[in-house]
C-alpha cells in the first residue's frame, strides 16, 4: 500500500516488514531537528534501507547517493525515489552495494524473521540468535571505491 508520511513524502509500504514504522514514526525527531536544516551538497546515504533519508535529501540537497545492498530494499528504495520525483531537486544515483572496510567481490547478508514479518532493516553479517532468517549474497566495494566510480573526488564532512 502507499501512504503519505508525516512530512509528506509517499512510501510503499510492504506488508510484513517494518517499513511502516521505520519511514512514519521511527525517526521523526531526527529527522526534522538534525538532518533536514543540515541537508545541503552532496549526500551519501550508506544502507539506504527504501530511502527514509534520501527522499528527504533529495529535496534539499544537489546530488544524493543512496547505497543499498539488499536486492528487496533496493527495489523499494527505487519506487520511493520515482513516486516522489515531483519533489526532487538534487540528482539522485542508486547504488545496489554493500559498503565493506576492504575490497571483496561479495558477501552473505542476513534478514532475521520474527513472527512471520521481515526485519528489513535490521540486516546483520552474523546469524541472529534464535531467529530464522533470509540470506542474500550482495556485491560489496569500499565507499572510496564507489564515490570514485562515480566521479567524487573528494567529500567534505
Amino acid at each position: 500500500m502507499i501512504v503519505k508520511t508525516w512530512d509528506g513524502f509517499l512510501i510503499y509500504v510492504r506488508p510484513r516488514t517494518s517499513d511502516f514504522y521505520s519511514t512514519c514514526f521511527a525517526e521523526v525527531y531526527e529527522l526534522e531537528n538534525m538532518f533536514k536544516p543540515l541537508a545541503k551538497g552532496v549526500i551519501v546515504d550508506v544502507g539506504a534501507y527504501i530511502g527514509t533519508y534520501t527522499a528527504r535529501a533529495m529535496y534539499t540537497t544537489d546530488l544524493v547517493i543512496a547505497i543499498e545492498p539488499l536486492p528487496l530494499n533496493f527495489k523499494a528504495l527505487q519506487l520511493k525515489i520515482k513516486l516522489n520525483n515531483h519533489r526532487q531537486k538534487a540528482e539522485v544515483i542508486l547504488v545496489n552495494k554493500a559498503v565493506a572496510g576492504e575490497r571483496m567481490k561479495e558477501t552473505k547478508i542476513l534478514l532475521p524473521i520474527e513472527s512471520g514479518c521481515i526485519e528489513a532493516s535490521t540486516a546483520s553479517l552474523k546469524a541472529p540468535l534464535r531467529k530464522k532468517y533470509l540470506s542474500y549474497i550482495v556485491s560489496t566495494d569500499t565507499l572510496d571505491d564507489i564515490l570514485s566510480e562515480l566521479g567524487i573526488e573528494k567529500l567534505i564532512c
